[in-house]
């Protein structure tokens, strides 16, 4: 089978769409099929470096001649030119983000989730216009959709009305590397970088975008008893939101110095800051997987998520689960975690025994099944 695909979202977002990127296209070039892939990328991101840890003798790359503004503008306006002009004849056209390119050949794409759709408040308004506009063009185009949970699979079916046979519930992975945990030494040196001192819970919000939930987080860590207000929140991401509210809120609260935000830090230091704390609390409003839910997992760290979307589902029975809305509820979650070595002991060894479930190899098997169900190959 030839496969063409979308390379653009790895380089425009690395955390989460191009993790997915690198899991997914990885292990379908390690797959035992003969197929062959064509990744291409606008000129835009002409010179950088290859999405990483594929088989390359399976993969041959292409610059498309225009920039990823040019493009984006055309294909979303005119649904022209189609992605044929540039890469020729696939069996497979697969783009990892709505919206996609336009083809005459048989489109996948993959909804990663749809909170524009859940909660357009946190969008300005030609932002939902615009997804709304490439999400619909998707649906009417493409041959099959890839959900990331069934969650986000009922979401697209309950938005689109579309045949349950073309959308394929995948769930994501953690890459090798984010599930070794690292020695007491290089947990030491991290936490010392970063001054972090005592016992702290990691929140990994990513953009720090509203869905996160930050301010409630930092409301229920201000009402924790007093026997654990030495915790500290430290929080990882690259703001792409103004912090100056939630930075306003922890002043207010009592919590300066109890709230830190470390931003971008590297996958190795990510590691030894999910290792080194105490728990990691994610009560987002809405997430079409959650990633570090898996991840910290992964690495040993108990978790406090919500109760809503896709988190009891991946979570299952290895999280304590709250309501995002309730601020008490929250905290007495993440009191209980700092407080009961027998219930964080519990959850740890279910974390790391549920983490096994989500493997790229299995998402990678998965994605090539439902491509040749598209294709008959």
């Amino acid at each position: 089978m030839r496969i063409a695909v979308d390379v653009e979202p790895y380089y425009r977002n690395r955390a989460g769409v191009g993790r997915w990127v690198v899991g997914v296209l990885g292990g379908l070039t390690r797959l035992e099929e003969k197929d062959e892939f064509t990744l291409f990328r606008s000129r835009s991101y002409d010179g950088k470096e290859d999405v990483p840890g594929l088989v390359r003798d399976r993969v041959r790359e292409k610059v498309l001649p225009k920039s990823h503004r040019t493009l984006a503008l055309s294909w979303m306006l005119t649904g022209r030119p189609v992605v044929e002009k540039f890469v020729g004849e696939h069996d497979i056209y697969f783009s990892p983000l709505v919206p996609a390119f336009p083809t005459r050949g048989k489109l996948v794409v993959v909804v990663h989730d749809m909170v524009w759709a859940k909660f357009p408040e946190f969008y300005p308004r030609h932002s939902v216009w615009l997804r709304r506009l490439g999400f619909r063009r998707a649906v009417r185009e493409c041959a099959g959709i890839i959900a990331v949970s069934e969650a986000s699979r009922r979401d697209v079916l309950e938005a689109t009305g579309m045949e349950e046979h073309r959308v394929r519930a995948v769930y994501n992975g953690v890459e090798e590397h984010l599930c070794r945990r690292p020695t007491e030494e290089e947990i030491t040196r991290v936490l010392e970088r970063f001054g972090l001192r005592g016992p702290y819970v990691l929140t990994v919000a990513g953009d720090n975008g509203p869905k996160k939930n930050l301010e409630n987080l930092i409301r229920a860590m201000a009402k924790l008893p007093v026997e654990h207000r030495g915790a500290t929140l430290a929080n990882v991401g690259e703001p792409r939101y103004d912090v100056g509210g939630v930075e306003k809120l922890i002043a207010e609260l009592g919590m300066s110095g109890r709230g830190r935000f470390l931003g971008r830090v590297s996958d190795d230091e990510l590691r030894s800051l999910y290792a080194g704390a105490r728990l990691s609390a994610y009560p987002s409003f809405y997430e079409g997987f959650g990633f570090p839910i898996v991840e910290s997992m992964a690495l040993g760290t108990p978790v406090v998520t919500s109760n809503v979307s896709a988190m009891p589902e991946v979570a299952g029975d290895a999280a304590l689960l709250v309501n995002p809305r309730e601020v008490e509820e929250i905290s007495r979650a993440i009191a209980h975690l700092l407080g009961d070595d027998g219930v964080h002991a519990d959850l740890r060894a279910k974390g790391l025994e549920r983490v096994k479930r989500f493997r790229w190899e299995q998402s990678a098997h998965q994605v090539r099944d439902f491509f040749g169900e598209l294709t008959g190959e």
